[in-house]
């Protein structure tokens, strides 16, 4: 028994020896680590900053200076003169990079207008297929003259084939800081406003749900339409860019104001519809024009 309890006693006695021996030797060594931190380093080791290289350090942990292999470090002025013209690249690139595609580098991307054309173009799925709808239905319910019904139908086509290229170039517009695309998109929102008008007041049979659905997408087109411009201002690098924007503009203002007019009008005579679509038709053709010529200064990388 006693044998047993002492095979036992020893094996812990010779472990507890064992860990004091560990810790006196661990001891030791945190000694040595403080002397050898506490003494001066060489000036090879020290960046310009005024931190130290650890030993395999090839980047200085506070500036990200590059450590000398060398010589094992770099002087302040090689390192403060080798930032500098880092950063004058850095700098630099971007701003030319920046003025010679028209981009704007101080302004930014707007989130009101990517919001506005992200539900604005959902919003237009929504009404062009409650158009659809509407037009089969009126078709069985009214008495369409002849081929009066696919023109209709023609109308709405192109016009959701010019809103999502409206919406496509505004949005790369805006993301990209683009003062051309912008007017493209600008002078696009013309001949979608004077469609939506057509369906909201002049077309041959109206709805009253009709008339709500087109007055949201006015609200909505009106909004991306003011957003567009702002947004175009505020990242024009060239003038020709900002002519282009106050044109594509300025079609659309009328374009939209002749929308709004018609849409609070009841009553119209056949000498009122002949000069809507004689000014409604030179208008898309101004558009288009605008939107075509902003298409071209838009590839156009020379300042």
């Amino acid at each position: 028994l006693t044998s047993h309890y002492f095979g036992i006693y020893c094996p812990l006695t010779l472990s507890r020896s064992a860990v004091m021996m560990e810790m006196a030797a661990f001891g030791d060594t945190h000694e040595q680590q403080l002397q050898q931190e506490q003494q001066p380093r060489p000036a090879q080791d020290i960046c310009a900053c005024g931190s130290a290289f650890t030993d395999d350090a090839a980047f200085c942990r506070a500036c990200g200076a590059a450590r000398d292999s060398g010589s094992g470090g770099a002087g302040a002025g090689d390192l403060a003169g080798a930032e500098g013209e880092s950063t004058g690249a850095e700098v630099g690139a971007p701003l030319v990079e920046g003025f010679e595609s028209g981009v704007s580098s101080s302004s930014r991307p707007s989130l009101f207008l990517q919001t506005f054309l992200f539900f604005g173009r959902r919003w237009l799925d929504v009404h062009v297929g409650a158009m659809v709808v509407l037009l089969m239905l009126k078709a069985l319910w009214f008495h369409y003259p002849p081929g009066w019904q696919t023109g209709e139908i023609v109308l709405l086509a192109v016009g959701l084939f010019t809103q999502r290229l409206r919406h496509a170039l505004g949005s790369y517009g805006n993301k990209a800081q683009n003062a051309a695309c912008l007017a493209a998109f600008a002078a696009l929102s013309a001949p979608v406003a004077l469609i939506i008008g057509y369906f909201t007041s002049i077309q041959v049979y109206i709805l009253n749900m009709e008339f709500v659905l087109g007055c949201i997408s006015l609200s909505l087109l009106i909004g991306q339409y003011v957003l567009g411009i702002i947004a175009g201002i505020s990242c024009y690098t060239r003038k020709r860019d900002l002519c282009l924007m106050i044109a594509g503009s300025s079609v659309t203002l009328v374009a939209i104001v002749m929308v709004l007019a018609l849409v609070s009008m009841t009553r119209f005579t056949t000498q009122d519809l002949q000069a809507v679509y004689g000014v409604a038709l030179s208008l898309v053709l101004v558009s288009i024009g605008v939107a075509g010529l902003s298409s071209v200064m838009m590839l156009q990388l020379d300042v």
